[in-house]
Formats: structure tokens, sequence, C-alpha cells
């Protein structure tokens, strides 16, 4: 493109030079690219043609100038820009091949990454292999072993099959004639246990009973003590210094100081023989209550 402006304004300065020689204005004081080297000499110009026709040749010269300053000044900013593509041609170029020189190292460490990686791969494969075939080695021993064992097993099941058979028969015969004996000892075993289970049950109601009837009996007991620790104040201290003093009697403790209690509160409202049981009631249940370690109730 650059070429050929150039050549289309040397073509057009050289058809204005021609032009000009034509007319007899220029002759040999133009130079080889049609430039003026002297001025004109208006002598030869008034002989040669008019007024009117020189000054529409000068009018056409101007023009031609114009345009040929303005084509120099469009082909100066094409040349720029073609200078500015040149160099950005010339960039590029050398981009690509720096990318290509650093594609071609890229490769090269890639190629010596995967060689490595596959003889890494290379030696675990025959590392595996020889593993693989040591397992079936161990595996084929394996089953000849098991399957000798599997033999003789075989045999000890049929001798002991064999040895086993007529003293079986004669356990269950003797099994059958012992089977008599034996349960009339179990039918005996559990005709005892039933017993001993209903005199326990039986033992174990009379206990609760006897339980509840001496918290019955404690409740009143506390509560003849309030009544006479209301009407006599000193009782209670009294109360505790018999119960503290002396050798303790588990057997006649309680019962006389239930009888210090009840000749205390007869001159109460509320008397103790309409509310106790019988002594002899109350004799053996403080003595089981003390053989029981429960005696402690009665002295609090």
């Amino acid at each position: 493109m650059l070429r050929y402006g150039m050549k289309r304004l040397h073509s057009n300065r050289m058809q204005c030079v021609e032009a000009l020689s034509r007319s007899g204005l220029m002759g040999d004081r133009c130079d080889v690219d049609g430039y003026l080297k002297i001025p004109y000499r208006t002598n030869d110009i008034n002989s040669a043609m008019s007024s009117t026709s020189i000054g529409q040749l000068m009018a056409d010269m101007r023009q031609l100038m114009i345009n040929l300053q303005t084509r120099e000044r469009a082909m100066d900013s094409a040349l720029a820009k073609s200078q500015i593509v040149n160099d950005k041609i010339c960039g590029m170029k050398e981009y690509q091949e720096e990318i290509a020189n650093m594609n071609e190292c890229w490769r090269m460490q890639g190629r010596k990454v995967l060689v490595a990686s596959l003889q890494h791969e290379n030696r675990q494969i025959l590392q595996l292999q020889q593993e693989n075939r040591e397992l079936r080695q161990a595996l084929e021993d394996c089953e000849n072993t098991l399957q000798l064992v599997m033999q003789k097993h075989r045999n000890l099941i049929t001798k002991l099959a064999k040895q086993f058979i007529p003293s079986f028969r004669i356990s269950v015969a003797d099994g059958e004639q012992c089977k008599g004996p034996i349960n009339e000892r179990i039918i005996d075993l559990s005709r005892l246990l039933n017993e001993c289970l209903a005199d326990g049950e039986s033992i174990s109601n009379h206990d609760q009973e006897l339980i509840a009837r001496l918290a019955t009996e404690n409740a009143c007991l506390r509560e003849l003590l309030n009544i006479s620790t209301h009407n006599e104040p000193n009782i209670a201290r009294s109360f505790t210094d018999l119960a503290s003093s002396g050798t303790r009697n588990y057997s006649n403790g309680p019962k006389a100081v239930y009888d210090k209690n009840c000749e205390e509160s007869s001159t109460s409202a509320l008397t103790g023989n309409s509310l106790l049981h019988d002594k002899k009631d109350i004799r053996q249940n403080s003595v089981l209550n003390f053989s029981n370690g429960k005696g402690a109730g009665y002295h609090h």
C-alpha cells in the first residue's frame, strides 16, 4: 500500500511537470522530480500566453500543489501508521517466538515428568506382579493343606461315628431306665419348693402385718408422749435419763418404759389401755423389733 501511494504521488508530480513543459513555461528550469530551479521569466510568459490563460494555469498549478501537499501529508500519516503496525507485528512475532520457546521447554519438562512417573508405575507394577505370584503360590499351598486336613477330619469323623453309635444306643437305653426315678425326684423337689414358697409367703404376710401394727403402736406412743410432755414438761427429760441410765435390757426396757408412760398418762383424757394391745403381744413385738434392730424408735 505504501509503495502504491508513492507511485501515485510520483506519477501525479510527473504529470504536472509534463503539463508545464508542454506549455513552455518550465523548460529546463525544472529538475528531474519537477521542482523549479529558477524563477519564471515574465517576458516569455507574456509573449507566449495571454493574461487569462496564465491566471487559469496558475490556479491549476496552485490546486495541483495543494493536492500534492495533501497527498504528501496523507502519505506521511500512512507511513507513520504503517511503521506503528510494523512495530506491532514485530512485537507479536517476538511474542510468538517466546511463547513457542516456552512451550518447547514445558513440553520437554512435561515429558521428563511423564517418563519419571511411568518408570515409577512400572516398578510398582512389577512389584504387584511379584506379590500376585507369591499370593497364588500361598493360596495353592493353603488349598493343598486344607484338602489334607479335611481328608483326615473325614476319616476321624467316620471312625468316631462307628465307635459312638453302639455306646449311644446303650446310653439311650440306660437313660430310659433311669427316667422314672429322676421324674419322681423332680416331682418331690417341686412339691418341697412349693411348700417352701407358701411358708415364705405366709411368713412375709405375717411380717408385713406385724410391721404395720408396730408402726401404729409407735404413733400412739408418740402421741401419748406428746400429751404427757404437754401436761408435765419434765417428763421428756426423765424419760431420756431413764432410757440412757444403766444397762439396757432389750427384753424388759421397752416394757418398763411403756408401763411408766401408761401410769403417767392415766390422768389424761386418753387412756393407754384403749389404744394398745395386750402386754404379752407388746413384749413379743418389742423383742422382735430389738432383735431386728428396730427398737430405737421407742426411745425417741
